[in-house]
């Protein structure tokens, strides 16, 4: 991967070269004095990253500046050691106690105190340290206390909510973005720095893409949320910097590249319906349930995970879900399509739960989480792109958009925003739902009107929920299911048909059983 062109100008406080031999960039700046005695330019090896690199640099002019400004012409013996911390990234600097109160410096015996010692070495850029002082609390051990205090701050009902579960992963994750110093060091800089690491937007795990701009925003909410809480514990002897709350601000457009920002022209991503014909084909009755809901209800996770016995009505003309948005607080009704009401009850066979229990449960009796549909998702995609390696991923809360821009189609703004549980019907009168109910009618009427635009999808998948029991989608493909069956009805042997698409025999034999299955 090719460096990018740096900037080089002697009014560049914050200059670099790069050395394209060792891949490395470079600052010089200032001259030491050499094991010789003799003077020469020094050189700071600053990392092979352009922006940190610049970032150290920067430290190491004012550092020189510094110096200037005292009339010396060379770099002092302590300040070229802070110079050099600076250089390889430190954000302090821990330095020897001297032995004992006689030191030798320049050829005379002379008193030294630790204080004096110390004060050798102070600079506006970096904190100095004597070894040995007492060391306290750090800054990664506040951050974990802080992640564990969220769980038990964000609870309902003695367990964490999703939002409280978030946060504290977040929280935890602040470790990556700033190294481990004493909390006496954590000042404005190092706040600083932590928050710059975030908005430069860090690739994800695993990948060579940068993580979304949702993802800073809700980083930088988890730093804001560290320091106030590390600001009010009484365990900590700690307060925030003063001008803490400007260097956590940011506007959202400096988060987002430029390829980015030509992207929002395009509006908000949806599926096709050749695409939703596309999941719903390759889906199992399970995965059918999700996107049921999804394009159905307008249900993301949180909406399906919390979903409750005592808010489906399957037994009223239309079969409805009543229900109040825990996200907002806002109320609406749903009318259910005849295949989303066949996956309710299907669903409410298997597990029989009792009025006001969630629909949604582990195999082990726990709350369905918000990730666990994420990872039925991630692995549905996964199959569709064994056939079709150009299929387009959006993550699962796109079937809620999907179903919003539908509903707007065919019946207006006002629809669309009932439909979603919006908090208002119309930003023009914000006082409508304090003197009317909101028309309940018009959103069944889209209902079905959108289940009419889904006609093909639902023809290429005819009666799902049939079987009781529920089976995973397996690793193999549609498409491979498909190739085991017609090379069965061939009469090819099962062994010969596993080395042909190349499964074992055991999986050939476990298809063609769900195979004859479905047909009884």
């Amino acid at each position: 991967m090719a460096k990018p062109r740096v900037p080089f100008s002697k009014k560049d406080p914050a200059r670099v070269s790069y050395d394209a031999k060792n891949d490395r960039y470079y600052r010089q700046e200032g001259v030491c004095r050499t094991k010789s005695g003799k003077l020469s330019p020094k050189k700071f090896y600053l990392g092979s990253d352009e922006i940190v690199a610049r970032e150290r640099a920067l430290k190491i002019c004012q550092l020189w500046q510094e110096e200037v400004a005292k009339g010396r012409s060379e770099w002092p013996p302590e300040t070229l050691e802070v110079a050099n911390a600076a250089a390889k990234g430190r954000h302090h600097l821990v330095v020897e106690a001297p032995p004992d109160r006689k030191t030798q410096q320049h050829g005379k015996q002379e008193w030294v105190s630790p204080k004096k010692h110390l004060e050798r070495y102070q600079n506006p850029v970096m904190p100095v340290v004597l070894s040995g002082s007492p060391v306290g609390p750090t800054l990664h051990e506040a951050v974990k206390q802080c992640s564990e205090y969220v769980l038990l701050d964000k609870q309902k009902m003695g367990e964490p909510t999703d939002y409280g579960g978030k946060l504290s992963e977040q929280v935890a994750r602040l470790v990556a973005s700033q190294q481990d110093v004493q909390l006496g060091l954590f000042g404005l800089h190092e706040l600083d720095s932590m928050v710059r690491y975030w908005k430069r937007r860090p690739n994800r795990k695993g990948t060579q893409r940068p993580i979304a701009p949702s993802t800073v925003k809700n980083q930088l909410t988890a730093i804001r949320y560290f320091v106030r809480w590390l600001h009010r514990n009484p365990d900590y002897r700690w307060k925030r910097p003063e001008g803490w709350e400007d260097v956590t601000r940011y506007s959202t457009d400096e988060l987002l590249m430029d390829t980015e920002i030509a992207a929002l022209a395009d509006g908000i991503p949806t599926y096709s319906v050749s695409e939703l014909s596309t999941i719903y084909k390759y889906a199992t009755d399970y995965e059918k349930l999700f996107v049921l809901l999804g394009m159905n209800c307008g249900f993301a996770q949180s909406e399906i995970t919390s979903l409750r016995m005592s808010e489906v009505f399957l037994e009223e003309e239309p079969p409805t879900i009543k229900r109040v948005r825990i996200k907002n607080r806002v109320y609406g009704r749903i009318a259910l399509w005849p295949e989303t009401l066949a996956g309710l009850r299907w669903q409410i066979r298997q597990g029989a739960p009792k009025q006001g229990e969630l629909i949604f449960v582990s195999t082990q009796g726990r709350a369905l989480t918000k990730q666990r549909i994420a990872n039925e998702w991630t692995a549905l995609v996964g199959r569709i792109k064994q056939d079709h390696q150009e299929f387009r991923y959006l993550s699962f809360k796109f079937f809620r958009k999907t179903a919003g821009q539908m509903v707007q189609d065919v019946a207006g703004d006002i629809v669309a925003s009932v439909f979603l549980f919006h908090g208002t019907r119309m930003k023009a009168d914000g006082l409508l739902d304090e003197y009317t109910n909101r028309d309940w009618n018009s959103v069944y009427r889209a209902n079905m009107a959108v289940r009419k635009m889904l006609e093909s999808m639902f023809a290429g998948s005819p009666e799902p929920f049939a079987r009781n029991k529920r089976k995973g989608g397996g690793n193999i493909s549609l498409g491979t299911i498909e190739r085991i069956r017609q090379l069965r009805d061939e009469n090819v042997a099962p062994a010969d048909i596993g080395s042909i698409v190349g499964v074992s025999r055991a999986t050939v034999y476990r298809h063609l059983q769900q195979c004859e299955d479905k047909k009884e």
